[in-house]
């Protein structure tokens, strides 16, 4: 916990002193694989699912220092359809939620980041892959079936989102 409250905090300093990169879209001829590739992998995911290894992603924003997005950094250890995530200086992630307007935690958040703070390999399960990637995860997922993940992911601004990864 005392390294996720660290990290907000870094955060939060770097987007006071306006040093958060502003997430440039990276155009998608230079992330995504030849439709061929991209095709395969698509339907290997949608079929198999896809081994990742997750670590806890914290990001804040140069204009809401407080406001930190608070979720999961997604690492592919198995093939996907692109090579590089769609934002720069943004990795892969599931965003699950946020802290409180005024930079504190609630109860869900704390719960998320002490159960997400150590870094896990999880076989992920998906719904459907749309074009350009975006990647809709299954009921059955094993964080969308979280109740830790589900309760956090309720209680903010993405409540009623489906769960995704922009691949």
């Amino acid at each position: 916990m005392q390294n996720a409250l660290r990290m907000i905090h870094i955060e939060r300093q770097q987007a006071t002193l306006q040093k958060r990169p502003w997430g440039a879209a990276v155009p998608w001829k230079k992330r995504a694989k030849p439709n061929d590739a991209f095709h395969k992998q698509r339907h290997d995911l949608e079929t198999n699912g896809l081994l990742v290894r997750t670590s806890l992603y914290i990001s804040a924003q140069n204009d809401h220092p407080n406001y930190a997005l608070i979720g999961l950094k997604i690492v592919p250890q198995e093939p996907i359809m692109t090579i590089l995530p769609p934002w720069k200086g943004t990795p892969w992630h599931m965003s699950v939620g946020f802290s409180n307007y005024d930079g504190s935690l609630s109860d869900e958040a704390v719960a998320f980041i002490n159960k997400y703070h150590e870094t896990r390999d999880l076989r992920l399960k998906m719904k459907v892959v749309h074009s350009h990637a975006v990647a809709n995860l299954a009921d059955d997922d094993p964080l969308v079936s979280d109740p830790i993940v589900r309760a956090f992911h309720q209680s903010s601004w993405y409540r009623g989102r489906e769960y995704h990864i922009c691949f």
